[in-house]
Parts: C-alpha cells; structure tokens; sequence
C-alpha cells in the first residue's frame, strides 16, 4: 500500500472538482484528485454535451422539414428516415463528446500540477481516505477534504420498473439506437430534452409527470408553452399521472397510469437525482450522509476542514454551479473570504424554443414573503418574430414592490438561454425595473421584446398586482 500526504484531496473530478483542482495547484498547493470514472464528470461526456448535440441535430432535422414554409424551397424536403438520421448525429455527438476519451482533462490536471489517484475513494477517519484503484490501493492523508461526487439519476421503486430496464439520462444520451416508442417519466428540464430529441427523430414519445407544470416547476405560462411546442412535435404529454406499475408485452413494456396504459419498447427515467454521498465514508468525519449541508463558504456544516461542491450539495445542481462554487471554495482554502450568493444561478431547458429562467417565480417569492408583482409579455409580438415566422414564446417577469428591484425572470423563445443573463446580472446587482426600463436593445432581436415587458412591470409596480 502506497502512503503519501497532500494539502488538499478532492473526490470527484467533475467540472466542479477538476476546477478547483486547477486553481489550487496553479497556486501550489498539493493537490489529490480522486476519481472512479471519467475526469470531467457526466457533463462533457453523458450529459451536457452530448445532448445538446442531438438537440442541435434534432433541432436542424425539423428546420430542414419546414424549408418550404420559410421559402428556402420549391416544394417540401424528402427527409432520410428519422432512425437512420439518428444514426448520423450519434457520429456527431460522439465527436462532440470526445469519444468518452478524458484524456483532455486528465493533461489538465497534470499540467496544473494536481494528481490523478484513480480509484474508489473512502474516508478511513480524520484527515485520512483510501483509494482501491487499478495500480493497488493508496493512503492519502490530508489537511482538507473536498466532496466533488456528483449525483446519481434517481429510479423509482415501482412494481416491473426494474425489470423493463430501464435508461436514466445517460443511457438516453449514449444510445446508438434509436427506440421506434418512448416512455419519458419526468417532466423536468432533462425529460423535455430527450421526449423533444427522440420525437424529431421520428420516435413515437409519451411523456408523463406527476406535477401540471413541465420544465422544472417555472411559471405556469412557461410551462404551457413548453407543453404546446413539445406536442407540436407529436409528443404525447401526461399531466398530473402517477406510474402505478409497468408489465411486459410483446418484447416491449406497458406502463399502466391509473385506467391509462401506454405500450413502448423503451422507458426512460428522467424524475430527477440525488447526491452521491453513499459508501464516501462521511460517517467517520460526523457527517450525515442523507443531509450533507454547506455554508456559504461551501464548507460543510458540522465538520471541520471539509468542503463540498457542485451536485453532491444539492444546491441549485447545474454544470455552471458547480464552476462558481469551485472558485468560492478555493478562494477559501487559499485563505481568502469568499461568500457563495444563489440568487441569480440561472437555469435552463435546451427545447425549441429554449426555456430560461433565473431567480424567483412569483408563487416562490411571495412563499418569501416578498411583495411581489409579476407581468407576462407575449415575445410573438416583436418584429423578429414577424420576420422569422415563429411562435416566439413569452417573457415573464417578478418585482418586489418594497424595493422595486427584479426578483425573478423567466422566458421561453429562441436563444432564452443567452439572453437569461441579462435578467441574472440585474438580480446580482439589485437593479430597480426603473434602471432597467432605460436600458436600449437593439432592433430587431428578440431582447428587443424585453422592454415593453419591463416598462409593464414598472407599471405593475406602481399600482399594484395585475391579474395573470
């Protein structure tokens, strides 16, 4: 068995710990990353990037189709059949996703000045956790302790689920096959994803929550435009329906919802994750964990010289959280004071249109306590949306009356997930709608549909909440 000691040791090297891990060691601080799987995490290689590379690919299959509608062509476009399509953009997606080849990540580290300990990693009591790896087992001890573990995508226990096998997110993004019918349980931002991608491609796709509201629980107009554009892509959609249990059928499965029974081959699982926290060893250093909790330093309540980030935190679980926690926690262990502040983490749903949001929705901020008005704009009314032909969604925005600043915005439309930032920014900075209302877009875009909406919440404002 292999001994050594290191300032810092960090299990997982996900985007949040592969982030810190570089910042500490630029800083030359000894550094230990741990890790089981791939360095980089699910983003880059089952999550993110694959799957925003089948939407792009999704998104450019149904653009092709309506060609003639947008004047491009003399009479409508023969598309090569959705499987074989699939087919094609799963070469696409792989190049985009490197292949699952880490080594990118791992040169990083390395070139940082950080080490690599591949293996499972546990804690064996105070300033001290195992590694047992493919080169044998090694003792680390350590001065701080880094939890960077992720999640894991969360199966529910219902009658014959497990026996129809069924995929999480990253089986849906890895597939090299396309299921001619889908079953999507879940109607979050990743569920939407996939029930859209897989429809364009010609699957025949259900898509069943338990809540009314798709994308993530945002503003009821929101989700029912997420609801019309995904239905518009011949996506069955289930609302407000519990899975009871599923049974076998002709080499396929039957999901039965009450009286409902929905025959697919496939079933994809998308109700959301937990914290990969089990078999870590947390006890020994007084942590419980099923409630592993941070401070606004990012380090974890009732231990000391332990931090934790990214999902594993549960705190807003975006590839974008996990990066801004890392630079609060290696500020901290650098000795610096650094302060975590989740107002403005935006959020966002990559659909056609796309979803974005970032603070609070108005039923949230009035559960704070705050005296909040909202308005909802129709973004089908800019010149942009006239020119390019579509249903641009709409823009919904939240104020305090006490302060008048912007509490909450939330949009569906094309590019929702760039123009969000704006919204964030002016939360981060506490603008007033007044401030807010000076600010000039430029015409056509569709940010220039922002400022009728936001002289509207001015005018919301002054006096009083407007019916929705």
């Amino acid at each position: 068995m292999r001994t050594q000691h290191v300032d810092v040791a960090v299990l997982g090297a996900g985007s949040g710990g592969e982030r810190l891990a570089t910042e500490l060691a630029g800083r030359d601080v000894d550094v230990a990353v741990v890790e089981r799987r791939l360095v980089g995490g699910a983003c880059p290689f089952v999550a993110c990037i694959p799957s925003k590379a089948m939407l792009v690919s999704a998104a450019a299959r149904a653009t092709v189709g309506a060609a003639e509608d947008l004047g491009a062509t003399g009479g409508p476009i023969v598309l090569q059949p959705g499987a074989e399509a699939f087919l094609r953009a799963v070469r696409r997606r792989d190049e985009a996703a490197a292949g699952h080849d880490d080594g990118d990540h791992v040169k990083s580290l390395h070139d940082a000045g950080a080490q690599l300990i591949r293996g499972e990693g546990r804690v064996t009591g105070a300033g001290s956790l195992e590694v047992v790896g493919p080169d044998g087992t090694t003792q680390v001890a350590f001065d701080h302790l880094v939890i960077a573990t992720g999640s894991q995508a969360v199966v529910p226990d219902v009658p014959g689920l497990a026996d129809a096998t069924p995929w999480t997110y990253e089986e849906a993004w890895t597939a090299r096959r396309r299921p001619r019918s889908m079953l999507v349980l879940g109607g979050g931002p990743v569920g939407c994803e996939i029930a859209q991608a897989y429809a364009r491609f010609g699957a025949d796709v259900t898509l069943a929550d338990a809540s009314s509201l798709l994308g993530g629980a945002e503003e009821p107009e929101i989700a029912a435009d997420l609801r019309r554009a995904l239905e518009d892509d011949d996506v069955t959609v289930l609302e407000g329906v519990d899975l009871d249990r599923v049974e076998p059928a002709d080499g396929g499965h039957v999901a039965v919802f009450g009286d409902r029974r929905v025959a697919v081959d496939q079933i994809v699982v998308a109700i959301g994750t937990r914290p990969r926290t089990g078999g870590l060893g947390l006890e020994r250093l007084g942590i419980d964990p099923d409630d592993l909790r941070t401070d606004d330093r990012c380090r974890v309540e009732g231990a000391d010289d332990v931090w934790a980030i990214g999902d594993v935190t549960d705190v807003a679980p975006f590839t974008h959280t996990a990066n801004y926690q890392a630079a609060i926690a290696a500020a901290n262990l650098l000795g610096e004071d650094a302060t975590a502040d989740y107002r403005a983490i935006p959020r966002a749903v990559y659909t056609s249109p796309e979803v974005a949001a970032v603070g609070l929705t108005r039923e949230q901020a009035e559960e704070a306590g705050i005296d909040a008005v909202s308005v909802a704009f129709d973004l089908g009314a800019t010149a942009r949306a006239s020119v390019e032909g579509v249903a641009a969604g709409r823009l919904v925005l939240v104020g305090d009356r006490s302060d008048r600043t912007l509490v909450g915005a939330s949009l569906a439309g094309p590019s929702a997930g760039e123009s969000v930032s704006e919204f964030a920014l002016a939360i981060k900075a506490r603008a007033t709608a007044d401030l807010l209302a000076d600010l000039v877009h430029p015409f056509p875009t569709w940010t220039e549909g922002f400022g009728p909406a936001i002289e509207d919440l001015c005018d919301a404002l002054d006096r009083g909440a407007l019916d929705r």
